[in-house]
């Protein structure tokens, strides 16, 4: 893919946290590519989406910065959920996420899904709601023998 495909470089990427080392920035790259081709095989309408105006360029990069910081300085394995490494004699443990796939790393939270599938956010809904016409309602219930007077 070329720079100007790209939706982030290594640098946005790195503004949240903190700057990327020369490694760091190549594994980025790297990173960033694959999520990107993986938005693109997705999402085939979004590029002209983005381009027509109905989704924010930077809303994607948001996607792929929360998509890709993880792994960068994340988990030791693709798929875990923890890990664990002890020094003394040494002792690894590593626990996946059971939902994980290691070919399939990019796991899109509720909140990508809704950016990248152009769905609203249910929250943001206006409520609607149907409520009887005005008038008296004495008649909807029958009366009771001991209700009588």
């Amino acid at each position: 893919m070329a720079d100007e495909e790209s939706w982030v470089s290594p640098d946005d990427v790195s503004a949240p946290w903190r700057p990327l080392t020369a490694a760091e920035k190549q594994r980025a790259t790297a990173l960033i590519a694959s999520v990107s081709r993986d938005i693109d095989r997705r999402w085939p309408g979004l590029r002209a989406r983005v381009a027509a105006g109905s989704v924010m360029k930077a809303d994607i990069a948001d996607v792929i910065t929360w998509l890709v910081l993880p792994v960068l300085g994340g988990p030791p394995a693709p798929g875990a959920k923890s890990w664990q490494v002890t020094s003394g004699s040494e002792s690894r443990a590593i626990t996946l996420d059971q939902s994980s796939d290691p070919r399939a790393p990019w796991v899109y939270a509720q909140w990508m899904l809704e950016i990248l599938d152009g769905v609203p956010d249910a929250r943001q809904a206006t409520p609607q709601g149907s409520f009887p016409p005005a008038g008296p309602y004495d008649d909807l219930f029958p009366r009771w023998p001991e209700g009588r007077r």
